[in-house]
This record gives C-alpha cells, structure tokens and sequence, in this order.
C-alpha cells in the first residue's frame, strides 16, 4: 500500500540501565547510549499494540529464555525496516543533554536524507528525557540544527511518548532490541549497521541538507 501526506518521525533513548546477570556487561552497557529514529505515515493513532511480544525486562533477568528473546527481537526489527540509530558515549566531554539533542538533529537529517522528507510534512516527537527541563533544553538545542540545516520541521517532547505514540514507541521498542542484541549476542559489532548513524557526520549532514534542492514528496511502501 502507498501512503502519502505528513509524517511523524519518533525518537527515543535506551538508557535502561541493563541491570544484567553477569558483571561483564555491566561496564559496556552502562558506557552508551542508543537514541533511535522510526519514520510513520501521519494516520492519527495514538497506541499500537501486539501481544506476540514479551514485555523488554524479559531480556535481561535470570528467568529469561535469551536465544528466544533475541530471536524474536531481529524479527521485529526486520519487521519495521524505516529507523535509523546512533550512539554517544556517557563519558562524552560535552553536557548529555547537548549530545541527546545532537543525536536527534543527526537521526532527523539521515531520515530526511533519505526519504527525501519535507520539513513542512514532517513532526518529531521526542520522548521526554530526564525531565521537563532537560526536555526543553534538547528542543532547543534541536531548533539550532534544524535551522543550520534549513529543516524547520516541527518538534515537541512528550512525557510517556513511548507508550502514547506509536513512531516512538517502535522506536523505544527498537533501540532496546538492538541494545540486547549487540550486549547478550555473541556478535561484538553492533548489528543492523545499515541503520547505524555516526554522529561524527551531523555537520556534514547538515550542510548537505542545506544545500539540498527542493524536496518532492515522499512515498513510503508499507
């Protein structure tokens, strides 16, 4: 099917701490950050559901059966195809907050790179991160790189967007499926590389997207 119009573009961050079994993976996980884009059509719902899934904190407690978990997590990535993801250091040198509103100005510039998205079609809806004040700061934050980069798409945080709207709610959902996979899988590298964004590359994208002519509308295949 073909859908056209306006787009809501989700974003969220894995911070939960992975509060696993083994010590090993504490130091890794507890280092990173992963901040995740998914890209919806506009269709107005607020929830999505499916019950074939077993709530996130299954993954990492003692009873967890791993190798099913992680099964199904790469099927429900390869299920929703339209997301991008990058990741920051905790230890970064710069304010967390400046990186998160970094990230999602990076995240919305490959997105728009690569969907050829329009800014005046387009809504970001950021899950309210540590609180309202922080929120307000990566809004912006976020204004600046828009502006830089002549995407003036609208943007707002939301307190519990991860379970109110569905672009970010997929988003959460992916971000901790490729965080559980890259921490309690046997493959060193993190997967979906495809899909993995450097942040290093947010000046560049910016100025590509500045430059960038007249975009035409997109038409996502779902």
């Amino acid at each position: 099917m073909h859908k056209k119009g306006r787009f809501v573009l989700g974003f969220d961050e894995t911070n939960n701490g992975f509060n696993l079994d083994s010590p090993d993976y504490k130091p890794h996980a507890n280092s990173i950050l992963v901040i995740t884009g998914y890209l919806v059509p506009d269709i107005g719902r607020a929830n999505y559901g499916c019950c074939k899934y077993e709530h996130k904190k299954k993954i990492f407690n003692s009873r967890r059966d791993l190798d099913r978990a992680l099964f199904r997590g790469k099927y429900y990535i390869g299920s929703h195809p339209d997301f991008f993801y990058t990741t920051i250091p905790r230890q970064s040198p710069f304010p967390m907050t400046l990186m998160r509103a970094n990230a999602v100005a990076l995240l919305t510039f490959q997105f728009a790179k690569a969907y050829n998205l329009d800014p005046n079609k387009t809504t970001l809806v950021l899950d309210e991160m540590n609180g309202k004040e922080n929120s307000k700061f990566i809004n912006h934050a976020l204004q600046f790189w828009l502006e830089q980069a002549r995407f003036t798409a609208e943007h707002y945080s939301k307190e519990k967007a991860d379970e109110k709207t569905i672009a970010v709610k997929i988003a959460d959902r992916i971000g901790y499926y490729v965080s559980a996979i890259k921490f309690l899988g046997t493959n060193q590298k993190w997967p979906f590389r495809s899909r993995k964004v450097s942040i290093n590359n947010l000046e560049q994208l910016a100025i590509d997207l500045a430059e960038r002519p007249k975009t035409r509308e997109y038409t996502i295949v779902t």
